[in-house]
């Protein structure tokens, strides 16, 4: 599979049970490179689970992604953004660089009550790596706004690099619950790394 194969089957307005075996880089790289109005739009998630609708994947292969431009205007805002309920399991890892100082900058997001449904978030086995290689920036494995995570088991790293005084304040963190939610951890791996540079 590439990744037009893995954005078509997570937004798809279906029930979806998608396996990830073996994954198709473009361009020569060891990552996918991650372009803005060609993989993504500005200040959008790459990945959209529409509301509705349940997806579970399942990763047997490791995924790097990375937005590369550094434009301001060329900003990715997540990852995957979770309108639906998602599932995610394996033995894989999906790693994801960031190339934004200032938006969530996290592999899943996820809001509470979008069109008036939850969206709840179950993560097992799997490894959520945002550690960065792109900018000096931070990545956060899941950020959930007043919605509902449940991790079983896994490894979920975040990461924080800033060069010099550039920012004030390095904040880095593998999961983070913006104003209310459950996060229920029941085993796993959590994870926060920081270094002065990607």
């Amino acid at each position: 599979s590439n990744y037009a194969d893995l954005k078509a089957a997570l937004e798809s307005k279906e029930d979806t049970y998608i396996i990830v075996d073996d994954f198709k880089y473009s361009g020569g790289a060891g990552y996918e490179r991650l372009y803005c109005n060609n993989h993504y739009t500005a200040d959008s998630a790459a990945i959209t689970v529409p509301s509705g609708y349940e997806k579970t994947l399942v990763l047997g292969c490791d995924v790097d992604f990375r937005a590369v431009e550094t434009s301001p205007q060329k900003k990715l805002y997540s990852f995957i953004k979770n309108e639906g309920e998602l599932n995610i399991s394996g033995t894989g890892t999906l790693a994801v660089s960031f190339n934004s100082t200032d938006c969530p900058n996290a592999i899943i997001y996820q809001e509470y009550r979008i069109n008036g449904k939850d969206c709840p978030l179950k993560i097992s086995e799997v490894t959520l790596d945002a550690t960065q290689h792109v900018i000096s920036t931070y990545g956060y494995a899941v950020y959930s706004k007043d919605s509902d995570v449940q991790i079983g088991s896994g490894t979920l790293i975040g990461d924080s690099k800033y060069a010099g005084q550039s920012v004030v304040a390095a904040v880095y963190s593998e999961v983070t619950l913006d104003y209310s939610g459950d996060v229920n951890v029941y085993g796993g791996t959590l994870r926060a790394t920081s270094s002065t540079k990607a």
